[in-house]
């Protein structure tokens, strides 16, 4: 997911969930619940308020015997064996850790591949890519930051030359 750009007259964020359907019959009680308590930092004060607009089946993200690529569905930093032919953009963020379980509460700074990121695969794709990153910190050594995606199949047409 990408944050929203303050100043941006479209706000609206795309969720993708792959879910059996019972799955997606509490994950849409859970967003109800959200959606009435609001979402984020500051959701108390009013700006993580939102409502679900619309929500419908993406035959798309199924897996096809054709696929040859993939579309991330959200940030997250490649492992040492994972594609890397494809189109992206990077994205720098600075995670914290929550409470107060550390002195320093940055985890430092990370740089991730962007949501929409796209990447050629020899085969079929996986259902995701990326790795867990360490990050320890005295008093808690063994802390590490997610940053692994769902990845959509896709299959890329390459062009023939003639």
């Amino acid at each position: 997911m990408e944050s929203f750009d303050e100043k941006a007259e479209d706000k609206r964020l795309a969720l993708y969930v792959a879910a059996t359907e019972e799955g997606d019959r509490v994950f849409r009680q859970a967003l109800a619940v959200l959606e009435s308590t609001g979402f984020g930092k500051k959701a108390s004060s009013g700006p993580g308020a939102f409502r679900v607009e619309s929500a419908q089946a993406c035959p798309w993200l199924e897996a096809s015997s054709e696929a040859n690529a993939f579309v991330s569905l959200s940030h997250f930093v490649p492992a040492a064996a994972d594609p890397s032919d494809g189109a992206w953009r990077l994205h720098t963020t600075y995670p914290k850790f929550q409470g107060n379980q550390v002195k320093e509460f940055l985890k430092g700074s990370l740089t991730m591949m962007t949501p929409g990121s796209w990447f050629r695969t020899n085969g079929a794709p996986n259902a995701w890519y990326g790795r867990v990153i360490p990050m320890p910190r005295d008093g808690l050594e063994k802390a590490v930051h997610y940053a692994m995606c769902l990845a959509a199949p896709v299959c890329l047409k390459v062009p023939t030359m003639q």
